[in-house]
């Protein structure tokens, strides 16, 4: 099992995805007074091994060589784009040893992504690589008993798509990290500009392994402006929320615990003074979970939903 782990290939699946054309998909109405009439669609480029998740509202851009990583995020209403910079699609720290997933490294400058950089840019040899991807429709997360008699023609569950990438350990892990798989979900919804990511880890090994800690969201958004000192209140136009949420009347005390803005430290040239501007969404526990994995275990960890406006 670990030696496919090691394939220097991308095991990518084949099968044709319809060709993503902005101007066609974009959805150019309200969509809180009409609903879009486009589907949430996972769609290939001309670029080989990109990837996008639209449903006329949002789209989130993927590339698969050299390694898996967000290379774009689109708020297609306003043609606005949110993401300035290439991250980890998320960290985590197994037996004490912090893996990056994914990623690309060599953007020169973290005040806004180039496409034509994308090209030069590669992958971190000591970081979990992307090994395939697959989709399919939302699946239920429980059985939702109906009690209410409010919007009965609610769908369960919700309709969209559903896309998984999959990402392998790196040649330079130990033996006992070998066998761990990472999955990286994301859910894109019809007819809301709203999407869901969470993540699984698997131990597909012989040993036991111990899952101290975990981020699965980190995203180097555009900040929503600049200040030489104080900019704590410029937090990026996305909307974010957690299932992991509690003790407050209100989304950004309830989350407080799983979803953080936080200055990044490979932004060097923003206004700030300090270099303090919270524009790196990560969305990671406070503390743990310092679980324990069992061979042929798994851990899924809380969801994150983002609205961009």
């Amino acid at each position: 099992m670990a030696a496919l782990l090691f394939l220097s290939v991308f095991c990518v699946r084949t099968e044709a995805l319809p060709r993503f054309d902005k101007e066609v998909v974009r959805y150019d109405s309200d969509w809180l007074v009409s609903a879009p009439t486009v589907s949430a669609t996972l769609f290939e480029t001309t670029t080989p091994g990109e990837l996008v998740l639209s449903n006329g509202l949002i789209s989130r851009t993927f590339r698969t060589k050299p390694n898996g990583a967000t290379v774009s995020f689109d708020l297609m209403t306003t043609g606005t784009e949110l993401l300035r910079g290439v991250k980890p699609e998320a960290r985590v720290t197994i037996d004490g040893v912090d893996i990056e997933v994914g990623g690309l490294l060599g953007q020169p400058n973290y005040a806004f992504l180039r496409n034509e950089w994308l090209a030069d840019m590669k992958s971190d040899p000591d970081a979990m690589q992307f090994l395939r991807w697959e989709s399919g429709p939302i699946e239920p997360r429980m059985e939702w008993k109906r009690v209410r008699h409010a919007a009965p023609d609610a769908q369960w569950p919700p309709q969209g798509i559903h896309l998984c990438m999959t990402y392998g350990m790196p040649e330079s892990a130990s033996e006992t990290l070998r066998d761990i798989l990472v999955r990286v979900h994301y859910n894109l919804y019809d007819g809301v500009p709203v999407l869901s990511k969470w993540i699984t880890v698997e131990n597909t090994g012989q040993i036991p392994v111990r899952l101290d800690s975990f981020t699965c969201e980190l995203l180097a958004a555009v900040e929503n402006g600049s200040q030489v000192n104080s900019a704590d209140d410029l937090t990026p136009n996305i909307h974010v929320e957690s299932d992991m949420a509690f003790c407050s009347m209100g989304a950004p005390g309830a989350i407080r615990t799983a979803a953080h803005w936080v200055p990044d430290p490979d932004y060097t040239t923003q206004v700030n003074y300090h270099l303090k501007t919270p524009c790196l969404l990560e969305a990671s526990p406070d503390v743990g979970p310092a679980t324990t994995i069992e061979p042929g275990g798994s851990f899924e960890s809380f969801r994150v939903f983002e609205l961009p406006f």
